[in-house]
């Protein structure tokens, strides 16, 4: 094998090492049959939210791959390069939004929404954190019958809306396209007698930033409310 090939192993594993995996979910469609069992829900997520992904550099990428021409080995360095300049904008970022729970405040946002519909009732998110038994039993991501009926027990409910945040943040396509913010939810509906999964699905949303990349970098930077306004737009 030549040189340049184990350079290219060397740097592939670098650079894909630290990319995020995420387990297969099974899919359950809804059916309208389980209307029957939904009268009175919690909506629930897992106290642990994912940090923000950034990945904004696709425009200097662009440019400087067609500098450097069809070479393997400084096309490969610019993407190390590129990998770890993303890495600064996600501690940059997450460091702008510490205090900002993405699952908390999504849960608020279908809280709001769900209320107005009047098929069923929702219980406060109030009263979800008050109660320590409760809270206790969101942090488990596997939860068993038992636990489901408890919950049941202890909200007065027949149904538990539970939402995992599997990734959100901030993309740049390319140099054709404009920045947008994003999330990735997988949602799970199960019944409080039996724990018995009536509807799972992957839920994937995004929302344009409406500026360019340069120009929302630097509305970042100047105006903190700005970023979390961006990604209230997508929750919502």
């Amino acid at each position: 094998m030549t040189r340049q090939y184990y350079i290219f192993l060397l740097l592939s594993l670098l650079i894909f090492a630290g990319c995020k995996t995420t387990n297969n979910i099974a899919l359950i469609p809804y059916k309208k049959e389980y209307s029957k069992y939904v009268n009175d829900m919690a909506i629930l997520h897992y106290p642990e939210s994912p940090q923000i992904d950034v990945n904004i550099r696709n425009d200097e990428l662009f440019i400087t791959s067609l500098v450097a021409g069809p070479a393997i080995v400084p096309q490969l360095f610019m993407l190390l390069a590129k990998s770890s300049a993303e890495k600064e904008d996600s501690l940059a970022f997450n460091e702008l939004i510490f205090d900002l729970n993405i699952g908390d405040l999504l849960c608020e946002k279908l809280n709001t929404k769900f209320q107005l519909c009047s098929y069923f009732h929702v219980v406060p998110q109030e009263k979800i954190v008050k109660n320590t038994t409760v809270w206790k039993l969101m942090e488990k991501k596997e939860k068993d019958a038992k636990d489901y009926t408890q919950i049941g027990t202890e909200l007065g409910i027949d149904t538990v809306l539970e939402t995992d945040v599997l990734s959100f943040g901030v993309k740049d396509p390319g140099i054709f396209s404009d920045p947008y913010a994003y999330m990735n939810i997988d949602v799970k509906m199960t019944t409080a007698a039996g724990g018995i999964v009536i509807w799972r699905d992957i839920i994937q949303a995004k929302t344009e930033v409406g500026t360019s990349t340069v120009a929302f970098e630097e509305m970042v930077y100047t105006d903190v409310e700005f970023l979390r306004k961006k990604l209230e737009e997508v929750a919502d």
